[in-house]
């Protein structure tokens, strides 16, 4: 049984606070914030109410110019970078809530290191 990260509803605020803070920071005005079902969503979600942007149910289209520029996509964790590969190649903005080094994608933003535990998000069942 792998050793597992307990991260708290607590640890989610603190995150949030700190994404919002850098995306506001950056003066980047996005329209619309898409989260990668599942882990995504959580986050999408409140960035969605804290930044006042239109949550994206769907994925966004690759065929209409403009949406790398206005969309930010979120997840919970870049861990091997192959959800994240597409986005990224399309040019679109990242943020997480943890990263792995070996990712092969590095988020624009992402507040915690991945070590080599399982983290149990306050979201998922136990």
């Amino acid at each position: 049984m792998p050793e597992i990260q307990v991260y708290t509803w607590q640890d989610f605020e603190t995150d949030v606070e700190k994404i919002t803070k850098t995306i506001k920071a950056w003066k980047k005005e996005f329209i619309y914030i898409y989260g990668i079902p599942r882990g995504g969503l959580p986050l999408a979600v409140c960035l969605s109410h804290r930044l006042n942007r239109e949550l994206m149910i769907s994925p966004p289209p690759n065929d209409r110019l403009g949406y790398p520029e206005t969309t930010l996509i979120v997840d919970d964790i870049a861990d091997s970078g192959k959800t994240l590969k597409h986005y990224r190649e399309a040019g679109y903005f990242i943020a997480t809530l943890f990263w792995h080094r070996q990712s092969t994608v590095k988020p624009d933003i992402a507040n915690r290191e991945k070590q080599d535990r399982w983290i149990q998000f306050p979201w998922e069942a136990k």
